[in-house]
């Protein structure tokens, strides 16, 4: 696994590697930042918009970090890019490293499928969340594109091609509600602590208090032990099962990886 750019660069280089090979390498890396791209304009459009892929509103002040990279596999193994990308991801998140994993997972669970997928095969997905970075709430919007080669030549230089983007935003808290934030903020907890009663309990009332920090004349009543055990055992009941982002192939239907 590698940088896509890094690896075409060799291959043109080498004397050892076959024009056509070379044009077709250089092509996918031009499929990759048209992709890019593209994703890019959209989840900025979308930001402006307050728009999330299902249209549930979720406004922001300032996009505070972006990221895009390419990559490319080069073995029949995912683990490397996964880990990449998690890696990745958490460049750009400063808070609770659970939470991070939650992220993670989530967004591995979308990566793998895409590598899973046949030869010759194009994927993307796009996926949101919005979770607590004490002491600030923020948005993340992701993009994965990738495409695994067919041609036994380019498979020797490349398995799969990807194109990655990341935005990361800060909440319009003002016109973000509690219980919004937690129905979108629970999967990522569910993802990131399981059934641990006691970690979900803690990470429900820091994002209480870090909401109240924004919304002081909107007290959120989850005061009571009772209030916090009801959202606890709903999220452990699966009422808040990780949001597992759809990928699609492209010229295909969706396929839900549920």
């Amino acid at each position: 696994m590698g940088a896509l750019r890094t690896i075409v660069k060799s291959a043109d280089s080498s004397s050892e590697v076959e024009e056509e090979v070379k044009e077709a390498l250089a092509m996918l890396v031009e499929l990759a930042q048209e992709k890019a791209v593209s994703a890019e304009e959209k989840i900025k459009f979308d930001l402006q918009t307050g728009k999330t892929t299902d249209d549930l509103s979720v406004p922001i002040t300032k996009v505070i970090q972006s990221k895009v990279e390419y990559r490319a596999m080069t073995s029949t193994s995912s683990s490397d890019i996964v880990k990449s990308i998690s890696s990745s991801i958490g460049e750009m998140f400063s808070g609770n490293s659970d939470i991070l994993n939650g992220i993670s997972s989530i967004a591995s669970t979308a990566i793998t499928a895409i590598t899973g997928a046949g030869e010759g095969q194009e994927s993307e997905t796009r996926m949101y969340s919005v979770v607590t970075e004490y002491p600030a709430i923020v948005r993340f919007d992701f993009y994965f594109w990738g495409r695994n080669t067919k041609a036994k030549a380019i498979m020797t230089q490349v398995k799969s091609a990807f194109a990655c983007v990341g935005y990361k935003s800060a909440v319009d808290m003002s016109k973000l509600d509690y219980n919004t934030f937690l129905s979108l903020y629970a999967p990522i907890l569910r993802a990131a602590f399981g059934s641990d009663e006691e970690k979900l309990k803690t990470m429900i009332k820091e994002s209480k208090e870090v909401y109240e920090m924004f919304n002081a004349k909107n007290h959120v009543y989850t005061d009571s032990l009772t209030d916090i055990d009801k959202i606890v055992d709903e999220i452990v009941n699966s009422n808040a099962m990780p949001k597992i982002p759809s990928v699609r192939r492209i010229g295909k239907e969706y396929y839900g990886l549920a």
